[in-house]
């Protein structure tokens, strides 16, 4: 179902989708990928996807729990995808296991992504969160529209996983009036993990312009004027000009903080600030991790570098302290990245080296530093500041 059109509003927040349908509309169809720069496409020339893409996945179970004369209304499980921001889709997570006891309806949410989705200027003009207004916007035409297929609006739970597991948090992280969901679970993913929130994404827009030989452009403006131009696969096949080892770093393009008088703004505070302040949804949140969830990243240098043969972790021997600080985020932890770095190769690795036969360390090192920490931080500050219920559950 297509909750907002794009044609035109590349760069522009989205707007609810006004065409009448007089006939019968055919929803039987999955709706596409958005336009990405995919980790997991084989080869060099990673763009697959369309533009026009913010459309919804909405399942409901065929139980024949319904009988005559009675209407059966489903709590609803939103489940926003994950994929760094970056890539992924809605049909990457099918609705059979998280439907399997037929109790419910799923519906998933295609939001804009990378350059497309998340390029920020810092300016009103050019604020950025596009990704994230989509599926503000969604939320809210579900929220609106589900009775009609069998939903119970007031029973919608909020769930996401890694990058949308975080995009769930950050709606948990808006005002109570503007949330739609009773409860909330991320999944290895929220919004104090490093790779979520972009520091400085001005200097990302300035050199994604230059890139596009838009070299005279000063501001968001200028740069959303020229790049609406530009072919949605050259500004999106970009991406590779900013990674710098494989598939990293992987967040690119993310959420950032908006200037505090942008119309329609998603995020103009840090999300420390704003649990601090206690100005959000206090809604029941779970929120996990899982011992591997570094892995992600951390098997990218169990792979074999053409070049050389050999698996990509020896690269790292060369110069781990400045890998390391890209591929973990270390910018966005500390002001002092590579020290940082050797803080942590020396807590996790101690005097070994970068071999295969030591990945286990580096997995774990990755695990911490990308996802476990950021969600124990989370989940401690909710714990001070939300007035929710809580249950805590140790394994």
């Amino acid at each position: 179902m297509p909750y907002a059109p794009v044609g035109d509003l590349r760069y522009e927040d989205p707007q609810p989708y006004r065409q009448q349908w007089n006939g019968i509309f055919d929803a039987s169809q999955m709706a596409p990928v958005c336009m990405q720069w995919d980790q997991f496409v084989e080869g060099d020339y990673k763009v697959h996807g369309t533009e026009d893409c913010l459309k919804l996945n909405i399942y409901k179970p065929t139980t024949g729990e319904e009988k005559e004369g009675e209407e059966v209304k489903y709590p609803v499980m939103v489940f926003i995808n994950g994929g760094c921001f970056m890539f992924g889709g809605v049909n990457v997570n099918q609705p059979q296991r998280l439907m399997a006891s037929g109790k419910m309806m799923l519906v998933t949410i295609a939001y804009r992504l990378g350059a497309l989705g998340f390029l920020s200027a810092e300016d009103e003009a050019l604020p950025g969160n596009l990704g994230l207004k989509d599926q503000r916007l969604a939320l809210r035409w579900i929220k609106e529209n589900i009775a009609h297929f069998g939903g119970d609006p007031n029973k919608i739970l909020l769930t996401g996983f890694s990058a949308g597991g975080a995009s769930t948090h950050f709606h948990i992280l808006q005002r109570p009036q503007e949330n739609v969901a009773k409860a909330a679970v991320s999944f290895s993913g929220v919004a104090l993990n490093p790779w979520v929130l972009i520091r400085n994404p001005k200097w990302r827009a300035l050199k994604l312009a230059e890139i596009l030989k838009c070299p005279q452009c000063k501001n968001g403006l200028e740069i959303k004027m020229c790049l609406k131009q530009q072919k949605a696969e050259d500004i999106v096949a970009a991406t590779a000009r900013f990674q710098k080892f494989a598939y990293n770093p992987f967040t690119v393009f993310g959420p950032a903080v908006e200037p505090p008088n942008t119309p329609g703004a998603f995020l103009t505070q840090h999300p420390i600030e704003i649990i601090k302040s206690g100005n959000f949804t206090h809604i029941p949140w779970l929120a996990s991790y899982v011992s591997e969830d570094g892995g992600y990243n951390a098997a990218e240098l169990m792979s074999i570098n053409p070049k050389t043969g050999r698996e990509l972790m020896y690269q790292l021997n060369g110069n781990w302290q400045e890998l390391l600080a890209t591929n973990l985020f270390l910018d966005n932890i500390s002001e002092h990245p590579r020290e940082y770095a050797r803080q942590l190769k020396s807590r996790y690795l101690g005097e070994l080296a970068f071999y295969p036969e030591n990945y286990p360390h580096v997995s774990e090192l990755f695990t911490a530093v990308l996802f476990r920490d950021g969600v124990l931080d989370s989940l401690k500050l909710h714990k001070q500041y939300s007035q929710a219920p809580r249950l805590w559950l140790c394994l």
